[in-house]
């Protein structure tokens, strides 16, 4: 979805934070969501994804930094800002003994809404023909949507999730794909996921920030991140040295005992293996190797 404005749904200047064991947890995160977008939020377990989250929606006290929600600061407006925000983090707050429709009702009367957003939400989230069926008896995927539904009842204008996906078999992530991208295009929720697997949420996110160890390694777009990614030509051969010298108009590198250089087409591959043939080099092995998204994520997260 296309922001329609300049001012982000969610920034956080410098923001930092350390429990009482002493170890710090967060490192000067400069978060940016932009408005109306869905912002993958990536990092290793453990990496401070939901101790940020948790600081976004007030659950821990701020230490350092500042956080401000469609331009307002959390601090001095924390009810305000609040009321514009739906969450999901950990595990879904349901009664098992109750059905979906039973379940909303208990929040939609906390959240003063009318009776007809109860059927609303659960037409959004594809649960209106659970009838009278137990949330016991829900699959796990049900009942993520149904969490969802509730975060819904407000009416938010962001959406964060931390980690929805955990524990779905494929059908189940599917179908969260499908009522995120509903939610961001029909009915305009700008949406944060958090994730630990770059796969689940590459295919809907706009926009990515990428959190190590409690640092930023990576922040935006998704087109941008997939620049990141390359191809080269991985090369084996009798004489190292030589070939250094001779590609150096290539920008070789050389680790592991093989030669590497940035790959464009085929016509770059067959003119360096003429090269290095015409000056009795031997060519143990030559081959392209890609570095896809998932991999770039690996190596974001393990070198810092």
């Amino acid at each position: 979805m296309i922001s329609n404005t300049t001012t982000p749904a969610i920034r956080t200047i410098g923001l930092g934070h350390q429990f009482s064991s002493g170890t710090p947890t967060l490192h000067e995160v400069n978060l940016e969501v932009p408005h109306g977008e869905i912002y993958g939020f990536l990092g290793p377990n453990g990496s401070g994804k939901t101790t940020t989250l948790s600081l976004l929606l007030g659950l821990y006290k701020l230490q350092r930094g500042k956080i401000e929600i469609f331009g307002q600061p959390l601090a001095s407006k924390r009810m305000e800002v609040l009321k514009k925000l739906g969450s999901l983090i950990e595990s879904p707050s349901l009664y098992g003994h109750l059905t979906a429709r039973e379940n909303l009702e208990i929040y939609r009367a906390i959240y003063e809404m009318p009776r007809e957003r109860t059927r609303e939400v659960l037409a959004i989230a594809g649960l209106e023909e659970t009838g009278s069926k137990k949330v016991k008896n829900f699959s796990l995927g049900m009942k993520q949507r149904l969490a969802i539904a509730q975060a819904l009842l407000p009416r938010p204008q962001l959406l964060i999730l931390d980690e929805p996906t955990n524990g779905l078999d494929p059908n189940g992530i599917i179908d969260l794909r499908e009522l995120l991208r509903t939610l961001n295009q029909t009915h305009e929720v700008t949406i944060l996921i958090s994730s630990h697997i770059l796969a689940e949420v590459e295919k809907i996110v706009s926009h990515v920030g990428i959190l190590s160890k409690g640092k930023m390694v990576f922040q935006g777009t998704r087109e941008q991140l997939m620049k990141m990614t390359s191809a080269k030509l991985v090369i084996r051969t009798s004489n190292d040295d030589k070939a250094l010298s001779l590609l150096e108009v290539y920008k070789p590198e050389k680790q592991n005992g093989t030669l590497s250089v940035p790959i464009v087409d085929d016509y770059r591959a067959g003119h360096i293996n003429r090269l290095l043939v015409d000056h009795n080099i031997q060519v143990f092995s030559i081959g392209t190797q890609e570095t896809n998204l998932e991999q770039l994520f690996i190596q974001l997260t393990t070198a810092s």
